[in-house]
C-alpha cells in the first residue's frame, strides 16, 4: 500500500502547473499529432505527384507543385495543440505562438515567392531578357518579405501605424535627397523593358561611341574604341541621342576630292564615271552618288558617297581604304592632279 501511495503521489505533483499524468497526455497528443503531421505531408506530396501529371496549365501547375513548401506548417500544429491543452508556463506559451506565427508567414512568404519566380522566368524567357528577370525578381522579393515583417510585427502585437507613419515622412525625406538615385533606377527599368540596347550592342551616346558591357541600376558601362571603360548615367542615356549599330546592315562613306583648277574639261566630265566604276569594283560597297559639287577657292570639289555593306567597322575602313587606293592609282594613271590651298600674286610692272 505505501509503494502505491507514494506512486499516485508522485503522478499528482505538480510540474509547470500541471501534474504528472497531465504531461503524459500532453506528450502522447504531440505524438499522435506529429505522426498525423507526417502522414499528411506524405498525403499531399502523393496527391501534387499525381495532379501534376495531369496538369497542362502552367501557372496552376506551379501552384501545385509549390504547395509542398506549405507542408511544413503542419509540424507546427503539435506544438499549438501543446498550447490548448496543456497548462504551460505563460512565457513559453507566448514563445511558441509567436514562433508559430514567424514559422507560419514565413512559409507562406516562400510559396508566394516560388510562385511569382515562377510565373516571371516563364514570362520573361519569352523576352530574352535575363536581366530584367533577375531585377523583377528581387524587388518582388523586396515588396513580399516588407509586407510580411510588417504583417508578423502587427501580430506580435507591435503599433505598425507609427511605424508606417515614420517609414513615410523617412521616405518622403530620402526621396527628396535622392532624386537623381531614384531617377536612374527608373530609367533602368526604362532601358530593360524598352530595350534600346542590349548587352554586347555597340552604341553611340552624345559622342562616345563604345560596346555595352554592363546595364546597372545607376549607370551603364561600355568599353569605348580606344579601350577605356565610358560609364554614362541611365537618366543622361534616356535623354541623349542614341545610335545602336547592331542592326545597321550598311555603313554610308562620303568622299570628297579637290582636283586642280588647270585640270582639261574632258577628263573633269570623266572623273565622275571614273569613281563610280571604282566603287563598283571592290567588293562589299553599293554606290550611292557622284557629283561635281561645288567651285572652292582653289579646287574643283567632287562627292563621292557608297556604302560599305557590313556593320563592322573594321570591314568598313578596309573597304574605303580600298576605294581610296584606287582613287589615287586612277588619277595618278589619268594625270589628274589633287589640289591644295595656294595663292596666286600677280605684280604688275
Amino acid at each position: 500500500m505505501n509503494f502505491l501511495t507514494k506512486l499516485t503521489t508522485a503522478f499528482n505533483n505538480i510540474i509547470f502547473s500541471n501534474s504528472a499524468s497531465g504531461h503524459l497526455k500532453t506528450i502522447l497528443v504531440f505524438l499522435i499529432s506529429f505522426i498525423l503531421a507526417l502522414s499528411l505531408r506524405k498525403i499531399i506530396n502523393f496527391i501534387v505527384k499525381r495532379s501534376s501529371i495531369k496538369i497542362s496549365d502552367g501557372l496552376i501547375l506551379d501552384i501545385v507543385i509549390n504547395v509542398k513548401k506549405l507542408t511544413p506548417i503542419l509540424f507546427y500544429m503539435p506544438f499549438y495543440l501543446i498550447c490548448r491543452i496543456s497548462p504551460l508556463p505563460n512565457f513559453i506559451e507566448k514563445f511558441i505562438t509567436a514562433s508559430g506565427i514567424v514559422f507560419i508567414i514565413v512559409c507562406s512568404v516562400l510559396y508566394i515567392t516560388s510562385i511569382v519566380h515562377s510565373v516571371s522566368s516563364k514570362y520573361f524567357s519569352n523576352l530574352s531578357n535575363e536581366l530584367l528577370k533577375n531585377s523583377f525578381d528581387i524587388f518582388s522579393d523586396i515588396i513580399i518579405w516588407t509586407m510580411a515583417v510588417l504583417l508578423i510585427l502587427s501580430n506580435l502585437g507591435f503599433n505598425i501605424n507609427t511605424l508606417l507613419a515614420g517609414l513615410g515622412i523617412g521616405g518622403m525625406a530620402i526621396a527628396l535627397a535622392s532624386q537623381s538615385i531614384l531617377g536612374n533606377l527608373f530609367n533602368y527599368f526604362t532601358i530593360l523593358l524598352d530595350k534600346p540596347f542590349v548587352l554586347g550592342d555597340d552604341i553611340s551616346i552624345d559622342g562616345n561611341i563604345g560596346k555595352i558591357k554592363r546595364i546597372g541600376l545607376k549607370g551603364t558601362r561600355m568599353v569605348g574604341i580606344d579601350g577605356e571603360e565610358i560609364i554614362i548615367s541611365n537618366t543622361d542615356i534616356t535623354k541623349g541621342v542614341l545610335k545602336n549599330y547592331k542592326n545597321m546592315q550598311k555603313r554610308r562613306k562620303l568622299v570628297i576630292l579637290g582636283v586642280r583648277y588647270d585640270t582639261s574639261p574632258e577628263l573633269i566630265k570623266e572623273i565622275p564615271s571614273i569613281l563610280k566604276n571604282i566603287v563598283l569594283s571592290v567588293p562589299q560597297t553599293e554606290f550611292a552618288r557622284v557629283h561635281f559639287s561645288s567651285f572652292s577657292a582653289s579646287s574643283l570639289d567632287f562627292e563621292l558617297v557608297f556604302f560599305v555593306l557590313s556593320n563592322n567597322f573594321r570591314i568598313y575602313m578596309d573597304r574605303a581604304q580600298e576605294v581610296n587606293f584606287k582613287i589615287l592609282d586612277e588619277f595618278s594613271k589619268r594625270g589628274i592632279g589633287f589640289a591644295f590651298p595656294t595663292n596666286s600674286i600677280y605684280i604688275e610692272h
